[in-house]
């Protein structure tokens, strides 16, 4: 995963789980790196939050291939994703459809399972549906949940501290923003 904060999260669950170990993780740049440095392959790559993978080069993060997801598919045998095409927040991870197309129709046998809860979540029906509505950019009154809050902001730095408030009190609030 690209993503910092749930890199930090499965290592943290790898370290309460027998069977899984902290090493068993590895942000995209450096598993292909090593990889390719080391000329090995592995059987099996499961790739979480894969809509944050590299679609271009990205000399700061020392990715120099063109995508990490051809990339993994050079380095084993199975590779397993996880891709939500709503989550695409970044032009370097900019995944089109036919870009993942492509790639998985260089490979001789391809499975899809579609997602369609997401159980983390713990909103009532008409919070998901609102979401589920913006995410089409249809915009829908804001619906009430006593258990999940749902704002909008005027400005992004009034959000960020909203973040940073919730973080401090919980712990738990996330956000691409260093807190």
């Amino acid at each position: 995963m690209n993503h910092e904060e749930m890199y930090k999260t499965y290592k943290g669950i790898a370290s309460q789980v027998k069977h899984l170990k902290g090493k068993n993780f590895a942000k995209p740049t450096s598993l292909i790196n090593q990889l390719n440095r080391e000329d090995k392959k592995v059987d099996i790559i499961l790739v979480d939050e894969a809509h944050l993978l590299l679609t271009r080069p990205d000399t700061y993060n020392n990715f120099h291939a063109q995508n990490q997801l051809e990339e993994f598919l050079k380095l084993d045998k199975v590779v397993v994703i996880v891709y939500d095409s709503d989550q695409v927040l970044k032009l370097k991870s900019l995944w089109q459809g036919l870009t993942l197309e492509r790639l998985i129709g260089k490979n001789s046998y391809t499975e899809y399972y579609q997602l369609t809860n997401q159980f983390r979540m713990q909103a009532n029906d008409e919070v998901i549906e609102w979401i589920n509505q913006f995410k089409q950019k249809r915009l829908l009154p804001l619906p009430y949940d006593e258990e999940y809050e749902l704002k909008v902001f005027g400005t992004l730095k009034e959000m960020r501290e909203a973040i940073i408030a919730k973080n401090n009190a919980h712990g738990l609030s996330r956000s691409g923003f260093n807190i």
